[in-house]
């Protein structure tokens, strides 16, 4: 809108200088100098007052053509003048403060390793009393041995916990002096088993692993919530989990 008054203004200037020499060269055609013959009889008769006739037209010329200059210097000082009075100044919007974005939490399964002991329920009833949420703290249990009584109790917890199977519950080849520990190295096959399913098959990026004797205090969700971020972004930890001893649990 400015712009296009000023555009406006300009062009006003500009008709109003043309048509101001276009008068005056008009005028200077018609009209005799004040003092000088009127008639072209005398030009004819005399060619020195045509000379000094035509000499003083050039210099009333120039001095008309100088004011001219001045009076369009003037339309440009005011147009310049004009347009910084009425330019609308360029106001940067204003930036909104920015909101920290808090990233929703880590799911970390809850991983039990379970085998034959029925009574699995007591760490299971545990872990679910005081697991904050089911979604970021999902209870999968991975049993071993194939125990029947074990297994239906994990199964009477119904949605509220995954249970897993260990496929593979045959005897390990170990070297003869090792058969008193076949026990250990059945576990270690489950614990290996079981992580791969956390890791690779449920692309976990992390889980808490608890035995089935195992009873939680109040504060354990607390804990792997508040030390996980650090395991995670620090890249100068040189631990690969996090432990959480009995001393340092509720009693």
């Amino acid at each position: 809108m400015l712009k296009k008054q000023s555009a406006g203004l300009v062009l006003w200037g500009a008709i109003l200088f043309v048509a101001w020499n276009a008068l005056l060269l008009l005028f200077f055609w018609t009209h005799a100098a004040p003092g000088r013959p009127p008639s072209d009889s005398a030009f004819d008769d005399d060619p020195a007052s045509l000379t000094q006739e035509v000499t003083h037209l050039a210099q009333d010329a120039e001095v008309e053509l100088e004011r001219q200059r001045w009076l369009l210097q003037q339309i440009r000082e005011h147009h310049a003048l004009w347009s910084q009075r009425w330019r609308v100044p360029t106001v940067a919007p204003p930036a909104w403060p920015r909101v920290p974005v808090t990233p929703p939490p880590d799911v970390i399964p809850i991983l039990v390793i379970a085998c034959d002991r029925s009574n699995v329920g007591r760490c299971l009833d545990k872990l679910l009393h005081y697991r904050p949420s089911a979604e970021h703290f999902p209870i999968i249990v991975s049993q071993n041995c194939g125990h029947e009584e074990t297994a239906q109790v994990i199964a009477s917890y119904g949605s509220a916990v995954m249970h897993i199977r260990q496929p593979d519950l045959s005897n390990i080849a170990v070297q003869p002096d090792h058969r008193k520990f076949q026990r250990y190295y059945k576990i270690a096959r489950q614990y290996r088993w079981a992580l791969g399913q956390i890791f690779h098959e449920f692309k976990f990026p992390a889980a808490v692993v608890v035995e089935d004797d195992l009873e939680v205090a109040p504060d354990f969700f607390e804990y792997f919530q508040a030390t996980y971020p650090l395991l995670r972004d620090d890249p100068s930890l040189w631990v690969y989990c996090l432990q959480l001893p009995a001393p340092l649990s509720l009693p």
